[in-house]
């Protein structure tokens, strides 16, 4: 045991090792930080240009609208998923209960149909229905199945307008999302909609800076 006990312990080894003086903990501190904060001004600068380019998505959409004389048929908000162009369903794209076209729904997706092919972007086309129940009896089990068939009949006219099939999802969100709430007297026409989303397709870090830099510029826009 006498043996054992006059060799130095780890500790003592350690302590015996002289640091490398070339390196300081605050050195350390401060070249992380520094890293830190190049990485967070990347990733803002990516989060605004990806912003621009939606912004620039959204005018042209809406300008294609205008010109084809359906201005407001679409409202715009731009969120962590790029931005989303809320077409109501209600008396425009379908009749209720319907999931075939109204011809004045396949106007007005023809209207945006070009400007949709000249994105680089994915699109996800989402379905949604007001929280009314489908009648019984009727043509659709629920809800899920009437949402779900609305928006793969928005993407397949999208595709025999040319947009690339391989682009575009369909997705269905049956009354689960919607827009205002059901109290709301607009309720029943606004949350019955087709959204189409143009995905950003900036890194997820950018894409959750997007709607504070949404919030930002409609604070700054009268």
């Amino acid at each position: 045991g006498a043996v054992l006990d006059g060799l130095p312990g780890a500790v003592d080894i350690a302590s015996a090792i002289p640091p490398d003086p070339t390196v300081s903990d605050v050195q350390v501190d401060a070249a992380a930080a520094a890293a830190a904060a190049e990485r967070a001004e990347n990733v803002a600068a990516e989060a605004a240009a990806a912003y621009d380019e939606l912004a620039a998505a959204l005018d042209a959409i809406d300008a294609a609208l205008k010109a084809a004389g359906y201005d407001g048929a679409a409202q715009f908000e731009i969120d962590d998923r790029g931005l989303v162009v809320h077409i109501v369903a209600d008396q425009v794209l379908f009749d209720a209960e319907e999931a075939v076209l109204r011809p004045e729904g396949g106007a007005i997706l023809s209207a945006v149909a070009p400007t949709l092919l000249a994105l680089p972007n994915d699109l996800a086309v989402e379905g949604h229905a007001n929280h009314l129940p489908v009648s019984r009896g009727g043509a659709w089990p629920s809800n899920w199945e009437l949402s779900a068939y609305r928006a793969t009949t928005v993407v397949r006219y999208l595709a025999g307008d040319g947009v690339p099939e391989a682009r575009m999802s369909a997705d269905a969100y049956g009354s689960t999302r919607p827009l205002v709430p059901v109290t709301d007297r607009n309720a029943l026409t606004i949350n019955r909609r087709v959204d189409i989303v143009v995905q950003s397709d900036a890194s997820a870090e950018a894409n959750a800076l997007l709607p504070g830099i949404d919030a930002t510029h409609q604070e700054a826009t009268p």
